[in-house]
């Protein structure tokens, strides 16, 4: 169908260009008073970046419009108090005052990892934020083992796998349907369903030297041995490791499959590989594809054969980071 990808192409590069131009006026639809729609702009952005040629705008209009945007996307964002409900979460007109945790948290979630990890001179503010937006809205699913009733919010069987479409930090308020309700989750999903689609885009192991935290891994388990990382992801996707530390930075995506829950990747600095075991999609593949992007450098796409169900990817020896052996 490259007809009709063309057809998209174009639609999508005019799109960009009526977002990137400095003229265009942002603050129409629900932008006054929603936090609408920062997913939409930071992938407007990441064309604009990534392919400014094709997009038909300037690389320093490019530039410019991704830090306004992701400007106002923090603005709309609870990032002081650590409250579950406030930290990460999206503000509306009402700020933390009513209706946190939308669908539009985890989906502006996505917006500030793609940032951190692609745009930001400093990622690791960005990481923390950004993965608490990630998870934020995760804490309106009400689910549990039969035990804990089924859920925390609606126990009973009936209710479990039920999710709240926001968070009433009030004592008392009203829902859209003008329906009286109290401090805790909603009682109807709302939109939800587009949060948590946004929270499975953004979902990655990330490990990190923060500068506050000092070495961490964002939805996974670490441990250190020597210049050895072993990494299990809970990611809940486990198809993406984003590594910043302050030795590398390397991208790694496996294409069609996901990583072994029960192994873990290594990551050895000291002798420049990486090793992981992957579980392919098609039980029947003999090889992986994967996306690799070390050291700022371009992505590239390869695929492995699988030798004993476990892949090894050799990091290019002349960029490797240089570890002192005591």
């Amino acid at each position: 169908m490259t007809r009709e990808a063309a057809t998209l192409e174009a639609h999508w590069a005019r799109k960009v260009r009526a977002f990137v131009d400095p003229k265009a006026d942002l603050f129409k639809s629900e932008y006054p008073f929603d936090s609408t729609a920062f997913e939409s702009t930071q992938a407007l952005a990441r064309s604009a970046l990534d392919d400014p040629v094709a997009m038909g705008v300037s690389k320093a209009a490019a530039r410019a419009f991704s830090e306004r945007q992701i400007a106002a996307n923090l603005f709309c964002r609870g990032w002081l108090e650590p409250a579950y409900y406030y930290l990460g979460s999206d503000y509306r007109h009402t700020a933390g005052d009513a209706y946190t945790l939308t669908y539009m948290a985890q989906m502006g979630g996505w917006a500030l990892l793609d940032h951190a990890l692609n745009d930001a001179d400093d990622p690791h503010p960005l990481l923390r934020l950004g993965y608490a937006s990630q998870l934020s809205a995760w804490a309106l699913l009400n689910s549990g083992p039969a035990s804990a009733g089924h859920g925390y919010w609606y126990p009973g069987e009936e209710n479990d796998g039920a999710a709240g479409g926001g968070f009433e930090p009030a004592p008392s308020g009203t829902t859209w349907l003008g329906q009286p309700h109290h401090r805790g989750t909603w009682y109807y999903s709302c939109e939800i369903d587009l949060g948590f689609c946004g929270a499975v885009r953004a979902a990655a192991t990330i490990v990190a030297d923060d500068p506050i935290f000092g070495q961490v891994c964002h939805g996974g388990i670490m441990e250190t041995f020597a210049h050895t990382l072993r990494i299990w992801p809970r990611d809940g996707v486990r198809r993406r490791l984003n590594v910043r530390l302050q030795s590398l930075r390397l991208d790694l995506v496996l294409l069609d499959a996901r990583f072994r829950a029960d192994r873990p990747i290594i990551l050895n600095l000291g002798a420049g590989w990486i090793s992981l075991t992957p579980e392919p999609f098609a039980p029947s593949g003999s090889g992986v594809s994967f996306e690799l992007r070390y050291d700022d450098g371009r992505k590239r796409k390869e695929v492995i054969d699988i030798t004993d169900s476990q892949l090894v990817v050799r990091l290019p020896a002349a960029r490797l980071p240089r570890v002192q052996v005591r």
